[in-house]
C-alpha cells in the first residue's frame, strides 16, 4: 500500500502580485522553500510533496490565517498526513511581531501537525524553551533585545506579544495534558484488551476513541496525528 503524497505549503511576501504562472515561479523565497521540501524528501527517500505556493502583498498578514495555508491543512487532514513547510522559523521571522501569537496559537490548535523540514521536526515536537529561542531569533534584534533586557528600555508594546505568545503555548500545553491524563484510563483499558505481544498504535487509539464516540478537545472525531501526540504525553507512564 503506498504512503499517501505529502501536502506542503509555501508562502512569501511580494511587493506586487505575480501576473502569470512563470512570474510566480521565478519567486526567489518560494524557490528556496521549494528546493528545501525537495531536498528533504530526496533525503527521506520520500515522493516530492504536492506544493501549494501562497503570495501576499499585505505585510500584516498572518501565514496560518492564509486561504491557502487552510487549503493545505484541509487536504493534508483528508488524507492522513502531516502537513510540510520548509522553514517555519523563516515564516515566523517575515510575520510582523503583533501577529507572531496568533501564528502560534494557530500552529498549536491545528488537528494535524506541521512538518520543519529543515530541521525535520514537527511542530508539536518543539518544547517551550525551543519556542522562547525560536520566537525571539525569528524577530527583529531590537525586539529580543526587549525581550532579554532587564534595563526597562524595551519598546512599548513589543514586549507584551511575546509575553503573550510564550503564554499562550504554555497554556495550550497544560490543558492538553489536562485532556492527557483525563484520558488515561481509557487508553490503559485498551492497552489491557491486546494481546502481550500486541502493541498499541495510533491507529487502533484512533478506531477506539472514535467507535466510542469519545470527543477531542477540538473537531468531531480523532485524527492519527491526535491520537499519537495523546500517546506520547501518556507514555512515560503507561505500561
Amino acid at each position: 500500500m503506498n504512503n499517501p503524497k505529502p501536502v506542503a505549503f509555501l508562502f512569501a511576501y511580494v511587493p506586487q502580485m505575480p501576473a502569470s504562472v512563470n512570474e510566480l515561479s521565478r519567486i526567489g523565497a518560494l524557490r528556496t522553500q521549494s528546493a528545501i521540501l525537495l531536498q528533504y524528501a530526496r533525503k527521506m527517500g520520500l515522493e516530492p510533496p504536492d506544493r501549494l505556493p501562497a503570495v501576499t502583498t499585505y505585510r500584516g498578514a498572518t501565514f496560518t490565517r492564509n486561504p491557502t495555508f487552510e487549503n493545505a491543512v484541509a487536504r493534508a487532514q483528508s488524507s492522513g498526513t502531516t502537513l510540510w513547510v520548509a522553514h517555519i522559523w523563516e515564516l515566523l521571522r517575515k510575520t510582523k511581531p503583533a501577529n507572531a501569537s496568533k501564528a502560534l496559537e494557530d500552529l498549536d490548535n491545528l488537528k494535524i501537525d506541521v512538518l520543519d523540514c529543515l530541521s525535520g521536526k514537527n511542530w508539536k515536537e518543539f518544547g517551550p524553551t525551543e519556542r522562547v529561542l525560536l520566537v525571539r531569533e525569528a524577530w527583529s534584534r531590537a525586539v529580543s533585545s526587549a525581550v532579554s533586557s532587564s534595563s526597562g528600555a524595551a519598546r512599548k508594546g513589543q514586549a507584551p506579544d511575546i509575553h503573550n505568545a510564550l503564554k499562550g503555548a504554555s497554556a495550550n500545553k497544560t490543558k492538553a495534558q489536562r485532556r492527557a491524563e483525563q484520558l488515561r484510563p481509557v487508553v490503559d483499558a485498551l492497552k489491557s484488551s491486546l494481546s502481550p505481544d500486541q502493541a498499541l498504535t495510533p491507529s487502533m487509539l484512533m478506531r477506539h476513541l472514535n467507535a466510542e464516540s469519545i470527543a477531542p478537545e477540538r473537531g468531531n472525531s480523532w485524527s492519527l496525528n491526535s491520537c499519537k501526540n495523546l500517546l506520547n504525553r501518556l507514555r512515560a507512564t503507561i505500561k
